[in-house]
């Protein structure tokens, strides 16, 4: 438990590979945005231990805000990576293999983003320029109390939580979902508090490399059977119990 009273806790959401901030919202929300971009979504919820959910927007930035019985409220601000990038196949819902769109003609909600290039494991350029629009959107945006990062983004969370920028960034919270560490011997400041979602059906990342990030960090861990995804309504409930602690 992190928060002894009432509060709300705002935390930059940073996606995945291929992924963009509106469909990490989604994920996050458990909501899908069926909306036009600038219209809020509230769904009600009657599952312990949140009432309702909804991602609003502003500016085009969607932020999933997650409001509990007990006063609680996380909001998680979603950002962009600066990279557009093409995935080298797409794959339908019917299991068929396709050419991907060009993602540059694409709207905003179906863009595929990085945050750095990978090739053959080893990663090559475009790291520096997500730091600094992270830390200018935090510095627009925030304060945050700290992260929620997806598989790549959790990555590039790792380093910037490290003792290399977490004074930069601000906040002592990370929350990481099927998340792995930017490098070998990355070095975490005890204040440093985590969670860490992993599967042990994920294809894309080896529970084992979450695992190894989490036992670096001295944090907590959620297993979960739903592969390479973030389980929404486990999700709520135990960010809730990590951010709050049980309700008596």
């Amino acid at each position: 438990m992190l928060r002894s009273s009432t509060s709300e806790v705002r935390l930059l959401a940073l996606h995945g590979r291929y992924q963009n901030a509106i469909k990490n919202a989604q994920a996050l929300s458990g909501i899908r945005l069926n909306k036009a971009l600038g219209e809020n979504e509230t769904v009600e919820c009657s599952k312990v231990p949140f009432v309702k959910k909804c991602v609003e927007f502003q500016d085009d930035i969607p932020t999933s805000k997650l409001e509990y019985q007990d006063g609680n409220t996380v909001q998680l601000v979603g950002v962009d990576a600066p990279h557009i990038v093409t995935p080298k196949i797409r794959i339908s819902s019917k299991n068929i293999r396709t050419k991907p769109r060009d993602p540059s003609t694409l709207g905003l909600a179906c863009q595929t983003r990085a945050w750095y290039y990978e090739k053959d494991g080893v990663k090559t350029f475009g790291l520096e320029e997500s730091i600094d629009h992270i830390l200018e959107v935090a510095r627009m945006h925030g304060p945050f109390d700290g992260l929620v990062g997806f598989s790549q983004g959790g990555c590039l969370g790792s380093l910037l939580l490290s003792q290399s920028f977490a004074e930069t960034l601000g906040g002592n919270i990370g929350v990481f979902c099927s998340s792995y560490a930017y490098q070998d011997g990355l070095c975490f400041s005890p204040h440093i508090q985590s969670l860490h979602y992993f599967s042990r059906l994920d294809r894309m990342i080896r529970a084992e490399k979450s695992e190894k990030l989490c036992n670096s960090m001295n944090g907590q861990s959620v297993e979960h059977g739903s592969g390479h995804h973030i389980p929404a309504d486990e999700f709520h409930k135990t960010l809730h119990s990590f951010l709050f602690g049980k309700k008596e």
